[in-house]
């Protein structure tokens, strides 16, 4: 009797290892061990050896800029497969303010992102993820859903994604192809290419020096997209130096006038440590424009399957599941903090000092 009582618990002990396995599945590995080789992150995308510059920061910061934001690019894409919850707060000029929240999840097609860089099992063209998303407020767009495939681009390939969506007025379900860049998202000071679209390789990266942003050291990087008629003529970035996280944005228009800042606040999510933004705050210096995105509730290494990214799940407006600890809604200006402040002296400091 004893005995098989034994087997029971040993059977008991080893379903529940199994399970607690395939639920917390990974655990977060510092980027530079993810990659491994750092010459995988200096020399991406094709890029034919070093530059003088790079040599040089390289001798002086242990990294180059492209390393450095490659390493950062490979934290945003945590975990097997990630589900979460986003909450979106947008407030004008005269203070009025407007919420969103919706569900996503989000299925990766590469084993990891060393694979992804050095084309390990995936091409240029092939799928890199799905999304998933579902709009749950406000009321009168809860419902709307859509799934979208993003591609992995390169030389002779640069769509970026496609996918459908459903609009449950309607009750119809519509071919959606890739937006421009540069197009706010859902009418805010966040661009998609703030937010999603914009890979390392596509910048010159330099790293300006070193900088404490709230008592954390960064490196500063200038970021200059490669093609010329960019919406930008350069950001800055304040890059945490140990974990690879940003922390602070400044962006600058084509006429070389700072006009936005963006400020990020990164945490580590339990029990998984994957490091998720947990707020991501933006302010439009002028239109006085400012937009807030909170991420929570996040799950990570599900194994979704591939049907819950067919076009044939929309029209279910499935609430998969239901968000828990959500912040509490913000309805006042004096409910937010104090928005994000300008640090854009730092490259006068650095032309001072040398």
């Amino acid at each position: 009797m004893r005995s098989k009582r034994r087997s029971v618990i040993l059977f008991e002990t080893l379903f529940l290892l199994a399970m607690t396995s395939s639920l917390y599945g990974g655990q977060w590995i510092n980027p530079k061990d993810v990659i491994k080789d750092p010459n995988v992150a200096r020399l991406n995308h094709n890029k034919q050896g070093l530059t003088k510059q790079e040599s040089e920061e390289v001798n002086r910061y242990g990294h180059t800029g492209l390393e450095v934001m490659t390493y950062l690019d490979c934290n945003a894409m945590p975990g097997k497969d990630s589900d979460y919850t986003q909450y979106m707060i947008q407030v004008n000029s005269w203070g009025h303010i407007t919420h969103r929240k919706q569900l996503v999840k989000i299925k990766y097609y590469f084993k990891d992102y060393r694979a992804l860089l050095a084309r390990d099992g995936i091409q240029i063209g092939d799928v890199e993820y799905k999304r998933h998303f579902f709009n749950f407020h406000p009321p009168r767009t809860k419902g709307r859903a859509g799934v979208m495939r993003h591609y992995v681009r390169g030389e002779g390939f640069n769509k970026i994604e496609d996918g459908w969506s459903w609009d449950n007025k309607l009750r119809k379900i519509s071919k959606s192809t890739t937006r421009n860049r540069t197009d706010s998202y859902v009418n805010s000071d966040v661009t998609l290419d703030d937010l999603q679209y914009r890979e390392p390789w596509e910048e010159n990266h330099r790293i300006l020096g070193i900088d404490n942003f709230k008592d954390r050291e960064c490196f500063v990087i200038e970021s200059i997209n490669k093609d010329p008629n960019y919406y930008l003529s350069k950001r800055i970035i304040w890059v945490e130096k140990e974990n690879f996280l940003d922390l602070h944005i400044e962006e600058y228009d084509r006429k070389g006038q700072l006009f936005k800042v963006i400020d990020k606040d990164w945490a580590q999510e339990k029990p998984w440590n994957y490091w998720v933004v947990r707020s991501w705050d933006t302010f439009n210096l002028l239109t006085k424009y400012r937009t807030i995105i909170l991420y929570y509730d996040w799950v990570f290494d599900q194994d979704f399957s591939e049907r819950e990214f067919s076009q044939r799940e929309l029209p279910k407006e499935n609430l998969w599941r239901r968000p828990k600890d959500p912040p509490i809604s913000v309805n006042r200006v004096s409910d937010l903090p104090p928005p994000p402040k300008v640090k854009g002296d730092f490259g006068e400091r650095v032309e001072n000092q040398g």
